[in-house]
């Protein structure tokens, strides 16, 4: 919960961010200072190939973006992100496209 208090001075600025997680209605996150989040959403995450389509391109678990602080829950201690407005999503190569 101290992540929650310390992020309400945070919200609508911009962070760095690894995908840790994700499924068909959320993205999970956690910034470099290991501050973990999520984006909900309705996403079509395909789960053979671990990965989701968001902001024009493929996301799977340590793909890095930029979101946006948008609301802490201090009573449920979530943290949500919104994909930020001027995002940049660094779609790292996944397994499958990384083998020679």
């Amino acid at each position: 919960r101290k992540a929650c208090w310390y992020m309400m001075q945070k919200v609508g600025e911009e962070f760095q961010a690894t995908v840790t997680d994700m499924s068909n209605n959320a993205i999970f996150a956690t910034l470099s200072d290991g501050i973990e989040g999520y984006i909900p959403g309705e996403f079509d995450y395909d789960e053979r190939k671990m990965r989701l389509r968001f902001a024009g391109v493929y996301l799977h678990v340590g793909s890095e973006l930029t979101v946006q602080v948008i609301r802490v829950d201090l009573e449920a201690g979530r943290i949500e992100f919104a994909k930020s407005t001027g995002t940049r999503v660094a779609n790292t190569p996944s397994r499958e496209t990384s083998r020679h």
